[in-house]
């Protein structure tokens, strides 16, 4: 099971040849890939996103597993948060991985590095 960040999904969608060779490679051998709703938030909030961004990315999120931000996963955002310093979207995606017992795909190892409890893989 895997979760991705905004910056893998960015990643393969602008086709960087890591974040598709490892995305695609998820794809077919996880029946489960998890995106936070903070991350579908965070990649149409782009400025100037033209239609057809905003259509591939709708496309690509239709491939996913949505995980909505419940009690449980905001409780836990608000401690990673409070512990390792992190800005909350970033909080609520390490939480989401956690909380579904998957692997962080991102493409900014930086961003979560810190987070003991988190498995990563970058892309």
């Amino acid at each position: 099971m895997y979760t991705l960040d905004t910056s893998a999904i960015i990643y393969f969608l602008t086709n960087k040849d890591l974040a598709v060779k490892t995305i695609e490679k998820i794809f077919a051998e996880s029946l489960f890939v998890y995106v936070p709703t903070v991350v579908r938030a965070e990649l149409l909030s782009k400025s100037a996103l033209s239609l057809d961004e905003e259509n591939a990315i709708k496309s690509f999120l239709k491939n996913t597993t949505k995980i909505i931000l419940d009690d449980h996963i905001a409780d836990m955002s608000a401690y990673i948060r409070r512990e390792y310093k992190l800005k909350l979207p970033d909080a609520i995606i390490a939480a989401t991985a956690i909380a579904m017992g998957s692997v962080l795909v991102t493409g900014n190892e930086s961003d979560f590095k810190k987070v003991k409890e988190l498995k990563i893989i970058k892309v």
